[in-house]
């Protein structure tokens, strides 16, 4: 009699089990898919920003008394959004525009760009090959907005 019990109980304890994992991995994938979906929705609203900002200055328009502040804002939300590929083309762009940013750099700048880099770090960028420099990151704070894109 023990033995007829034996495997529907087995059978049974086995779908239980099988359930409760595939309703966990249901919820990690959810969870997953919500949070890359949220990230890329970001990644979209500074992207905007970038274009705006940069559209305004090319077009004349940025002389309003909050574009400088926008644009200081949206540098930081680049360097903490954007992939390691656009934040090195976009470090090239400033360093090409802004060569003086990355002279005579004090220790503390070269600091604040080695913390930046950590940060991203943490964040799960990968920095492949050390392309990102830390001058780099400094140089996209320090630029100012002087000469005409």
């Amino acid at each position: 009699m023990i033995e007829l019990l034996k495997t529907p109980v087995i059978t049974g304890v086995l779908t239980v089990i099988m359930g409760w994992i595939s309703i966990w991995v249901k919820n990690r994938l959810s969870r997953a898919k919500k949070r890359e979906t949220e990230l890329d929705q970001k990644k979209r609203e500074v992207f905007q920003n970038m274009i705006d900002l940069h559209a305004e200055k090319i077009f004349g328009e940025y002389h309003n008394t909050d574009w400088l502040e926008r644009f200081a804002v949206m540098r930081k939300e680049i360097v903490v959004w954007a992939s390691d590929e656009v934040l090195f083309e976009y470090a090239l762009f400033h360093q090409k525009l802004f060569p003086e940013s990355l002279k005579n750099l004090e220790e503390y700048e070269i600091h604040f760009g080695k913390a930046i880099l950590e940060f991203r770090k943490q964040l799960g960028y990968k920095n492949k090959n050390s392309k990102i420099k830390v001058e780099q990151i400094t140089a996209i704070f320090k630029a100012g907005w002087e000469r005409p894109l």
